[in-house]
């Protein structure tokens, strides 16, 4: 079952074996159950409409990240797996519409938001905003998905226009911008750190407010000394209002 709903491109396949009697929950090798394969690796957004009409879980948790916490329980599911995955829309689109709930928390406190936002594209950012993802969710460790967005220069996999186009959308849908994570790190250090994107550093220190652009983290950095040390970006004409508003 793990294989065809991988490889297979026929879902009359995958129809068969579950008449068969294919066991949806049994694990691989790897702990996964034969929905976190195709939320991994698979492709045909059809099989996931026929595992869930034969009765299948589309929720199922991976075993060995399940927790719990006083204020949330955390989850990994298949529909993290796929978040995550660039060039997955479709299969994204088919989870969120078999009612895959969008408010879980994986090992980490992130949800699906926070992992398109890390690795996926806008298209995928868009589609769990539409299905209702809180934009400003934080992760155990207090990253929010603009946060993850504005740091994805670091990645060198994905185009800096794409880069661009998520921090715009999620700024222009109203994400918290001054946010701090538990390292005292906002969306603009993130930035001024890992970004090679100079449309993004720019367009984060605009919307930023004075005092959390001047703010230091919890190391006594700031904006300013954190972008000197990023050789990716020149000195601009954002770095100078930073250097003037933050003497």
């Amino acid at each position: 079952m793990h294989v065809a709903l991988v490889h297979s491109p026929d879902t009359s396949v995958i129809r068969f074996l579950l008449s068969e009697g294919a066991n949806t929950t049994l694990r691989n090798s790897e702990g996964y159950a034969p929905i976190h394969s195709l939320a991994a690796f698979g492709r045909v957004a059809g099989h996931l409409a026929a595992y869930k009409a034969w009765g299948g879980d589309v929720g199922l948790a991976l075993d060995a990240d399940e927790c719990s916490l006083p204020l949330r329980t955390c989850q990994t599911v298949p529909l993290h797996l796929v978040a995550a995955r660039p060039g997955a829309l479709e299969l994204l689109i088919g989870f969120l519409a078999a009612g895959a709930d969008i408010g879980k928390y994986d090992a980490k406190g992130r949800t699906a938001l926070h992992l398109a936002a890390r690795t996926s594209g806008v298209l995928a950012v868009e589609a769990l905003l539409a299905a209702g993802a809180e934009i400003d969710a934080t992760d155990f460790e207090g990253f929010t998905p603009l946060m993850l967005a504005a740091q994805r220069g670091a990645d060198p996999v994905v185009p800096a226009q794409s880069d661009r186009a998520l921090v715009n959308l999620l700024l222009d849908l109203g994400a918290e911008v001054d946010a701090e994570n538990q390292q005292g790190l906002s969306a603009v250090m993130l930035a001024a750190t890992y970004s090679d994107d100079p449309q993004i550093w720019s367009r984060l220190v605009e919307m930023t407010e004075d005092e959390t652009l001047c703010a230091v983290d919890k190391k006594g950095r700031t904006v300013k000394a954190l972008f000197d040390l990023n050789d990716r970006l020149d000195r601009d004409n954002a770095y100078w209002v930073v250097n003037q508003k933050c003497p």
